[in-house]
């Protein structure tokens, strides 16, 4: 995510700009999938489940904005303290709100999946997508980020180049009845052809597709083909005015957090077995159709100078139960965020508001690094107020939010707190604050 209103150069390797604008959160949104053998249990080095923070009940407290919410008793339960200990030097991550972790449900995973990039005649970055393909499988990254996940890595067919031009796609309905027409016509593989296939499908700017550029620009899903199950995902080429990135970018990064979703989660959406996410509405960090893991880490991306390709980072539950740096892989580096307390759903009555206080902390001595607020994801707007504009190991701030009158009950938004390094347009971090009308 973008910071608002920050200045216009990034430091750093990558090039041009590293972080996505404000309308990629709405890669949260993306539909789910599932796929690759049902393990009984997680994967070895799986952490548990973080126990739930529960709601906080604020209930009709109206302090100033921008007060220290840290006195006042919003009725949560308390999500506790991570404390990091002592780090070189005698620095030591000032006390901040635990990481969720994002938890196993039960349902299929994909270990090693086989992607089967799929593009159509005239699509202008088609070598480019052939050569991002065999990077991904090819590199450590989807082995680094999927190690929690048990995903080991992948391996990439050729890439299918379907004569005609891309169809108009309304549904993932409609995608699946298109891969199983080119199943039929021998056009591409077909599912029981390969082990634990995964149909990567790139369309060209300007397709047909319901929707998708201006709500989530790529999803995953499943379809049925034979009786069995199998997963794929939609990569749009959407506008850069639309996505914050130049297209290439945009593509490959949507593109491998689909894929890597999708190998935690394959088939969800035709069988109901939910593999890894987050679906616990009391957590400030779910959000209806997110909780996947790389929903959770959107911001910095990953950039391999060597191959010159992007990729997203993803939730590390390892990471996470550490609470010492970043939770997302492969680590970006210099990491700082804010975290709020109470870290719980915030409960109001239409026409209240409350203070939530923010505690700033880094894995390293940093210097004050910049705040801004976001309000997205929200069936309301909490009108957040946020007086600082920058934080430090072991500073506080307050940020207010609100419930308008007459909110039905029920009704949900989420304000994201976002970091940034001060010069750079780019969020570093965000923490999640959800408001909720009683």
């Amino acid at each position: 995510m973008r910071a608002p209103d920050a200045p216009a150069s990034a430091p750093g390797a990558r090039p041009e700009n590293a972080g996505r604008g404000r309308t990629a959160v709405a890669l949260a949104l993306a539909l789910l999938a599932g796929c690759g053998g049902r393990p009984s249990e997680p994967p070895d080095g799986g952490v548990p489940p973080a126990e739930d923070a529960g709601t906080a009940d604020a209930g009709t407290a109206q302090p100033d904005a921008g007060a220290d919410a840290g006195g006042v008793d919003a009725g949560s339960t308390d999500a506790g303290i991570s404390d990091a200990g002592t780090g070189d030097g005698g620095f030591s991550p000032a006390p901040h709100a635990p990481f969720p972790q994002i938890p196993y449900q039960g349902g299929p995973t994909l270990s090693a999946p086989r992607l089967v990039p799929i593009t159509f005649a005239g699509y202008p970055y088609a070598a480019e997508i052939a050569q991002w393909s065999g990077w991904i499988a090819s590199s450590s990254w989807l082995a680094t980020v999927g190690a929690d996940y048990g995903v080991t890595g992948a391996t990439a067919a050729p890439l299918v180049v379907l004569d005609g031009g891309a169809p108009t796609i309304q549904r993932p309905e409609d995608l699946a009845a298109l891969l199983a027409e080119a199943f039929d016509g021998g056009a591409i593989p077909a599912p029981a052809s390969l082990a634990q296939p995964l149909y990567v499908v790139f369309f060209p700017p300007d397709a047909g597709i319901a929707g998708v550029c201006q709500q989530v620009f790529s999803y995953h899903a499943a379809g049925r083909y034979e009786g069995a199950p199998f997963a794929f995902v939609l990569d749009a080429d959407c506008p850069e005015q639309v996505t914050g990135y130049p297209e290439t970018e945009q593509i490959e990064l949507t593109a491998g957090h689909e894929i890597v979703e999708s190998a935690a989660n394959p088939y969800s959406t035709v069988d109901g077995g939910i593999g890894w996410q987050l679906t616990d509405p009391a957590s400030p960090w779910w959000a209806p159709g997110a909780g996947e893991i790389a929903d959770l880490c959107e911001g910095p991306v990953y950039f391999d100078a060597d191959a010159g390709v992007y990729a997203p980072l993803v939730w590390s539950n390892r990471a996470a139960a550490r609470g010492d740096g970043s939770p997302c892989l492969p680590s970006p580096g210099a990491y700082f965020n804010a975290s709020p307390t109470p870290d719980a759903v915030v409960t109001l009555d239409g026409g209240a508001s409350f203070t939530v206080a923010l505690a700033g902390w880094s894995a390293a001595p940093s210097p004050p690094w910049g705040i801004a607020v976001m309000a997205d994801f929200g069936d309301f707007d909490p009108q957040p107020q946020l007086p600082a504009s920058s934080l430090e190991n072991g500073g506080d701030a307050g940020v207010t939010v609100a419930v308008p009158p007459g909110t039905p009950s029920g009704a949900r938004a989420v304000v994201w707190i976002g970091s940034y390094a001060q010069g750079s347009p780019d969020w570093t971090s965000f923490w999640p604050i959800a408001v909720e009308a009683r």
